[in-house]
């Protein structure tokens, strides 16, 4: 996805979680209050750099069905502040998964619309009972390698030229109601618990009312 991405001329990085060593959530809900996690380690660095990008893929092995634990601490951080603020609301998204035997194509699909509207996801099953587990490589896997290059130079495309019609998810529609019917309303009658919510929403209503 990166090779087609950059084909476009597109400027690409790639990210290891694991670089970032990441602890796991503690639950104390500070994110809500202050608007950040009151963890210090790579977490804030590393949401901080998918923020300033225009589309994230999000790349991950399927350990027993879910993502390792690695990238499922960085998740569990970034999701209950996500919920409320929607920071990649309009970013694209596409996700690439990898599993020994088991199916991993639903994981792929419940990972894209984490990072913004999904244009695609590409998996791939490298077990069999004839060569055991392999390596996924161009050579040996040429079928996957062209699916994801070509998502790459559509997700590029969608970065560079945003569709005038671009239908939501159904994930997005679900969040959009969560927030209209019941989120909003938590907010607005708990604003000490969710002082840092609200902080974050108000320099987005700022930040849209601002002159281009």
């Amino acid at each position: 996805m990166l090779a087609g991405s950059a084909s476009t001329g597109a400027e690409t990085r790639l990210v290891h979680v694991l670089d970032y060593s990441i602890q796991p959530c503690q639950g104390c809900l500070s994110c809500l209050k202050n608007g950040s996690c009151c963890i210090r380690d790579g977490f804030q660095p590393l949401r901080d750099l998918l923020l300033e990008s225009g589309g994230i893929v999000i790349g991950s092995p399927s350990y027993s069905g879910q993502p390792p634990a690695q990238l499922k601490a960085f998740l569990d951080r970034l999701t209950l502040l996500n919920l409320y603020t929607l920071p990649f609301w309009n970013k694209a998204s596409a996700a690439a998964t990898t599993s020994g035997f088991a199916p991993c194509g639903g994981m792929a699909k419940s990972l894209a619309p984490l990072f913004g509207r999904p244009v695609g996801r590409v998996s791939a099953v490298l077990g069999s009972v004839q060569s055991g587990l392999e390596t996924l490589t161009r050579e040996g896997y040429p079928g996957v390698y062209q699916r994801s290059y070509h998502l790459g130079i559509r997700l590029a495309g969608v970065i560079q030229s945003p569709p005038a019609l671009r239908l939501p998810p159904h994930e997005y529609i679900t969040i959009s109601l969560l927030h209209r019917f019941y989120l909003r309303r938590q907010v607005a009658d708990n604003p000490q618990m969710f002082a840092g919510v609200l902080d974050i929403w108000r320099q987005k209503s700022g930040a849209s009312k601002r002159p281009s």
